[in-house]
């Protein structure tokens, strides 16, 4: 095992992809970096600014660049002498439409296939989430609260604003 002597940490997302990352690599060693410390590298939500709410946890972000890509930057460090921290944060899921596993625990609740990924309380009468800005009745009676249906997916749905 390798103890960072210095790290540097690199913010990926719309203003830093692979192909950029990439060339950075001999900059940061002539600082005296060893170690990159890069924020979440996996699929994040449409229009994400930080990768922190992540929807898939079995690919990198499209929005960072092609595989290819990532391996680029990985022979860069290497050549350059520099090793990878990747920010692995589980508890920062995108709570949205866009990710499937949090889909499938709303549907399914203890039955799905994710359930175990997610800190719930299953004794508990009802899933609450701390998301509106009103009680549920109030919510409610506002017309906050849309009922729609996914055809693609064949899926009813319930939003609340976006």
């Amino acid at each position: 095992m390798t103890v960072p002597s210095a790290t540097y940490r690199l913010q990926f997302r719309e203003h830093l992809d692979f192909e950029t990352a990439a060339r950075l690599m001999p900059y940061l060693a002539r600082l005296g970096v060893s170690h990159v410390y890069a924020s979440p590298l996996q699929t994040a939500r449409r229009g994400s600014t930080h990768g922190y709410d992540g929807i898939d946890f079995e690919a990198m972000d499209p929005a960072l660049g092609v595989f290819e890509g990532f391996r680029a930057m990985a022979a860069a460090m290497q050549a350059s002498g520099l090793r990878l921290l990747l920010d692995v944060v589980p508890n920062h899921m995108g709570v949205t439409p866009e990710n499937p596993w949090w889909r499938d625990v709303l549907e399914w609740g203890a039955d799905s296939a994710y359930a175990r990924h997610f800190d719930i309380d299953w004794s508990a009468p009802r899933l609450s989430l701390p998301i509106l800005g009103d009680t549920y009745a109030r919510t409610l009676a506002k017309g906050d609260l849309k009922v729609g249906f996914d055809a693609t997916g064949g899926t009813f749905t319930v939003a609340y604003y976006d």
